[in-house]
């Protein structure tokens, strides 16, 4: 394992334990003495361990001289494609994840934090100014169910 995906693996391990202690916290609040700690710490601690937002995006992939038919190849492509402008680091941060494809329109929905929305839409940019094939953002929203009909449609 090299030094890059080392040092990715322990980030994960650490950001997962902090987040199973804050959780544990937030669980025996009730039953803690909260005569020190002040309503904005208490909130901090809150937000710190709940669950991150999710944003869904709608890309259209345009410009494919053949169609990809397969779930699999199409994924491949996308993540590989990203890869290469923003790293395997990058893709972590952003939380992405690709839920749904859609071969017939070739249009795919995409999930990634809410605070990365912006990080996300420049590395499609980039990928577009280097590349034939052209990422369109049909739509961000904050529900799967919207985003589902963007696919269908």
């Amino acid at each position: 394992m090299d030094k890059c995906a080392m040092l990715c693996y322990m980030e994960a391990i650490a950001v997962a334990a902090l987040f199973a202690l804050l959780y544990y916290i937030i669980r025996r609040i009730p039953t803690l003495n909260l005569d020190g700690c002040t309503a904005e710490s208490f909130s901090v601690i809150k937000k710190l361990a709940s669950k991150p937002r999710r944003r869904y995006i709608v890309l259209e992939a345009v410009g494919f001289k053949d169609e990809l038919k397969s779930r699999r190849s199409a994924v491949k492509w996308l993540e590989t494609s990203l890869k290469g402008i923003i790293g395997e680091i990058g893709l972590v941060n952003l939380g992405l994840t690709i839920i749904d494809y859609n071969p017939k329109n070739q249009r795919f929905i995409i999930r990634v934090y809410h605070t990365r929305v912006n990080s996300f839409m420049g590395a499609v940019g980039i990928h577009n100014n280097r590349s034939d094939v052209k990422l369109s953002v049909l739509s961000v929203t904050g529900s799967i169910r919207k985003a589902r009909n963007y696919l269908r449609s």
